[in-house]
């Protein structure tokens, strides 16, 4: 199996919420371990990053594009299929976000339940899907490790300190400037400034990121707990649906991407997937694809969702009660 920590945790955990087994999500600890996951995706940064920035902005605009394409076509999935109410349909089927459309959704009197599970069905269908395509289909050989080769007590204590700063000044720093996936996204910048300047040379120890993508998996998987098993296989059937669409225009726009752009297609595929950021960061890591290009194409698909999300809806309001 691809990414056997991370996706045997998740698999692990929907059966465990399936027969009822006593299960506990990790979430009081998993910030901690996103950090890690923070650190170590930083250590893909190049000092060649700036030269890419042509490139990426070309690509960012399709990402907007094919965000836009996927909207349009899983809202009416999920009202005449799903038999949702436009509300929750609107906020379930945004490809990305689950805890901000969850968030958001109570507070425009969406189902708020139905759209948080239509997003981990999401995630967690994307990310097996894609790892399997990589590993199975495409038969791509982990070239390399998603560890590091050394042992935490093989570390020099300096090494060991530059990885802490970079993880919890990262934190800090994220957290300061207000920066979406705080956990995540300011280990990932420090860090990789830290990678590209040669002041850090080692990825975390192989312990904390096998333990790290451990407690990422189980998280996703613990969110089916305390739902009926009837309730899980349709929203799990609802949601490879909706994942199949969204994987469908992924590999559309992947496509013009690598013939108009030359991009690096599987790159393109990894950086336009609708799962979260630090998972397809992990896949990203593990065939030794451009982190900071799939990262980047990641933070941004986040950040419109949050921020245009909310007016696109308030605008839908203002429309539905005109006409009403």
């Amino acid at each position: 199996m691809p990414l056997p920590w991370m996706l045997g945790s998740i698999i692990f955990c929907l059966i465990s919420a399936i027969f009822k087994f006593p299960i506990t999500s990790p979430k009081k600890i998993r910030p901690f371990f996103v950090i890690v996951i923070g650190t170590l995706l930083g250590s893909g940064f190049t000092s060649d990053l700036l030269s890419q920035i042509l490139q990426i902005s070309i690509s960012l605009s399709l990402l907007l594009v094919h965000l836009f394409v996927c909207s349009l076509i899983i809202i009416p999935y999920y009202v005449f299929i799903g038999k949702l109410d436009l509300r929750t349909a609107f906020f379930a089927s945004m490809p990305g976000g689950l805890n901000e459309m969850t968030l958001i959704s109570e507070e425009q009197g969406a189902d708020d339940r139905k759209v948080a599970l239509a997003h981990v069905v999401r995630i967690f269908f994307v990310v097996i899907t894609v790892a399997f395509w990589f590993r199975v289909i495409e038969g791509i050989t982990i070239i390399q490790p998603i560890t590091s080769e050394k042992m935490i007590f093989e570390y020099p204590i300096s090494e060991l300190f530059y990885l802490f700063i970079a993880g919890f000044f990262g934190y800090y720093f994220a957290e300061k400037i207000n920066l979406p996936a705080k956990f995540l996204l300011g280990p990932m910048i420090i860090s990789g400034l830290f990678y590209s300047f040669g002041i850090l040379q080692s990825s975390p120890p192989q312990e904390l990121v096998i333990i790290a993508q451990v407690v990422m998996g189980t998280a996703i998987g613990c969110r089916f707990i305390g739902l009926e098993t009837n309730e899980i296989f349709r929203s799990m059937f609802l949601g490879v649906g909706a994942t199949l669409i969204m994987l469908f225009f992924t590999i559309v726009f992947a496509y013009l991407s690598y013939i108009y752009f030359e991009n690096k297609f599987l790159e393109v595929i990894l950086a336009f997937s609708p799962g979260g950021i630090a998972e397809m960061g992990i896949i990203a890591y593990s065939i030794n694809a451009d982190i900071a290009y799939v990262a980047a194409h990641q933070v941004f698909r986040l950040s419109i969702i949050v921020l245009f999300v909310p007016i696109m809806f308030s605008f839908y309001k203002k429309i539905t009660n005109k006409s009403s």
